[in-house]
């Protein structure tokens, strides 16, 4: 596995935010990157900038969590915030902006929230994504360091080995090595074994449980729904994605996208009236399910990161299976 880490500074006003703060330090470390930074109090504080400063020249990534104000001036009449994104600019790096759009938070004076308007609009101009609760700030976060990880790859840290670890970790790749072929050896025996009967039995389905957000003349929601879906059209979704691995978080993404008109379908049944939902999420015991299935009947493997991918079997169920499809689409 490697030992390079991505290091993610972390910019934020403290008044309001600590919780948030921490949970957007949970979501960089369980995407095994190193958060860094401090928060800026309510009153100017010029000596915090001066060790934000040199962790922002570290970071190879900043994010920019901003909340329900603009803060204090710096010495050069603009927010510390403001500030940051102009220095993170200036250094050729990628800011990220994690936006709250809620209304629990309110902005202390007509003269700030003006001044945050204008530095959202500024920020809306790179990568940016909006929260409006602890757990939307989770989700957007992984989102976040996955996409700009593709799209800018950095360099990243990694950790300085000692004199006796190149031998240790020689020999702990060779284990690796050897349980691969082993994994490989019963993989190529276990494609014959594997039972593929669900994929064309149309009885046999996901049951997939998820909550969304439903409107209604201008009401708003937050339901819980099901919907049906075979397991042959599940293994269509995902198999081209899974040519490649592909994070959970992505795979959510994609499942997600999929479930939204059937959502709507189910919806419609629960609260008469509605007509279009969104941000719909996946319960994890529907996931669960997904994940074993598929891997009951070796069409998809996990790598040490979690990430997903088709087994050579996968890939030859899907060459069967989705042009197929598409042929009877065609048609």
């Amino acid at each position: 596995m490697s030992e390079t880490r991505n290091m993610i500074m972390v910019a934020s006003l403290e008044r309001h935010l600590f919780k948030e703060r921490n949970v957007l330090f949970e979501a960089i470390m369980a995407q095994q990157c190193v958060p860094t930074g401090l928060p800026y109090p309510a009153v100017s504080a010029n000596y915090l900038w001066k060790l934000n400063q040199l962790a922002l020249n570290d970071a190879d990534y900043v994010f920019l969590l901003v909340g329900n104000e603009y803060g204090p001036l710096t010495e050069q009449g603009v927010g510390y915030l403001h500030q940051t994104y102009a220095t993170v600019r200036a250094q050729h790096k990628i800011p990220i902006a994690l936006v709250y759009t809620g209304t629990a938070k309110t902005s202390p004076s007509d003269i700030d929230r003006t001044r945050l308007n204008q530095l959202v609009g500024l920020l809306k101009t790179s990568l940016c994504y909006q929260w409006d609760s602890e757990e939307t700030l989770r989700d957007v976060a992984e989102r976040a360091i996955e996409q700009v990880r593709e799209t800018h790859p950095a360099d990243g840290w990694q950790r300085r080995l000692t004199e006796a670890e190149p031998t240790a970790q020689l020999s702990a790749l060779r284990a690796e090595n050897e349980r691969l072929k082993q994994e490989l050896a019963a993989g190529r025996s276990n494609r014959v074994a594997a039972d593929h009967s669900a994929l064309t039995n149309p009885t046999s389905v996901w049951h997939s449980q998820f909550t969304c957000k439903a409107f209604r003349e201008g009401q708003l929601k937050v339901l819980t729904g099901s919907a049906s879906v075979s397991w042959k059209t599940v293994f269509t979704w995902l198999a081209a994605p899974l040519l490649s691995p592909v994070t959970e978080t992505k795979v959510k993404a994609l499942l997600a996208d999929y479930l939204q008109p059937l959502a709507l379908i189910d919806i419609k049944r629960r609260w008469h009236g509605s007509h279009a939902v969104a941000d719909v999420k996946l319960e994890r015991a529907a996931l669960d399910e997904l994940k074993l299935q598929l891997h009951s009947m070796a069409l998809i493997r996990f790598d040490n990161l979690g990430r997903w991918s088709l087994t050579e079997a996968g890939e030859s169920v899907a060459l069967k299976t989705v042009p197929a499809r598409a042929s009877r689409r065609e048609a």
